[in-house]
């Protein structure tokens, strides 16, 4: 499949860069795919990698993606895996407009996904949402699974995107992991499928969301074809300049969008580092970067200036939050990362959230 949609980075603005999302060109959301025939009940025997490779071995490619291997995976794991069938992926890849080769290019957008397919330190049941949706902490630590009754009263799971998998097969046993098959990719809030849906999402960013559709750059972001990143002002951040917008043209108003677009998606810091000066879509204007990660605009743009901490990228989140779960302890920089779990500090029905709450 050829590559005709942008990969793009989204940074928020606000007096920092406070994390980076992934997105791609619009397309249709995947329909729940198709089952397929149902797995052993356990493989007591077997590894993690062994059991995928049967029943899900394109979810299971994103392990070597992200150089997760047997050897790696400790032994004594604690925790439930979903692996999406491979008519999901399929479907995950064409709505991204990605191919299987330039997912294994980008082993964070590979170990985004294998994160969030992971519940640490717990065994769903096929009856755990009997009684009511639960909620369950991920290896991603910002974002959480809701188990919920699907068609025919059967366990499900809805991501946080508001999308619900159903589970085709399972759970098979292998060793203290249990492995369902479901139906469909789930959806983090660290990846989307267009731009619009990632600013649509976070609540701080509906003001770029109403200006990017106002001015029409929606539109141009959708139809541009190579990878770009975007920085986001959040809401509070478009404030000072609020009235001056209002007198504004649509053009110029567009202008100042275009001004947060910046070639090739980077990520957040080694994509900032030995950078410079970022060129713009604003014909003539370009983002200075300095040494800590402190972007600032001259002129009329100083107002959007954009400020990093650094950020913090792990080698491989999957891997953290299986060690921890195998471990029973908490790294230090486990979870809350870049933000809160307000289900989680609840943990009101959550199944794991307590185990993995921010000590």
């Amino acid at each position: 499949m050829a590559f005709t949609a942008a990969l793009i980075t989204l940074l928020a603005v606000l007096s920092q860069v406070t994390y980076a999302q992934q997105a791609a060109k619009p397309q249709a959301a995947p329909a729940g795919a198709a089952a397929t025939a149902a797995v052993p009940a356990s493989n007591p025997a077997g590894s993690l990698h062994e059991a995928l490779a049967k029943s899900t071995p394109k979810f299971r490619g994103l392990f070597d993606v992200i150089k997760l291997s047997p050897a790696t995976v400790p032994k004594n794991v604690v925790g439930t895996m979903f692996a999406p069938i491979d008519a999901a992926v399929d479907a995950f890849l064409k709505a991204m407009g990605l191919t299987a080769a330039e997912v294994a290019a980008q082993p964070d957008l590979a170990d985004l996904m294998t994160a969030y397919h992971f519940i640490p330190g717990y065994q769903v049941s096929g009856t755990d949402a009997d009684k009511g949706p639960k909620k369950a902490a991920t290896g991603d630590e910002n974002f959480i699974v809701t188990l919920v009754k699907g068609p025919g009263g059967k366990l499900a799971v809805k991501d946080v995107q508001g999308n619900v998998a159903g589970v085709v097969s399972g759970p098979v046993k292998v060793g203290k992991v249990s492995v369902f098959v479901i139906d469909r990719v789930l959806m983090s809030g660290n990846y989307f499928n267009s731009t619009m849906a990632a600013l649509a999402y976070n609540p701080s960013w509906v003001t770029t969301y109403g200006y990017a559709q106002s001015t029409g750059i929606d539109k141009a972001l959708a139809a541009a074809k190579d990878p770009y990143t975007l920085f986001v002002p959040t809401n509070k951040a478009w404030k000072p300049i609020e009235p001056e917008l209002m007198a504004a043209s649509s053009a110029a108003t567009g202008d100042i969008l275009k001004y947060h677009v910046t070639p090739a998606a980077r990520q957040v810091p080694r994509g900032f580092q030995g950078v410079t000066s970022l060129p713009t879509l604003l014909s003539g204007h370009s983002i200075k970067v300095t040494s800590n990660l402190t972007a600032t605009a001259p002129d009329r743009y100083k107002n959007n200036a954009v400020t990093s901490p650094g950020g913090f990228s792990p080698s491989s989140r999957t891997l953290e939050a299986m060690t921890a779960a195998a471990s029973g302890t908490v790294p230090v920089q486990y979870p809350n990362r870049f933000g809160s779990l307000p289900e989680a500090a609840a943990a009101n029905g959550c199944l794991n959230c307590l185990k993995w709450a921010k000590p």
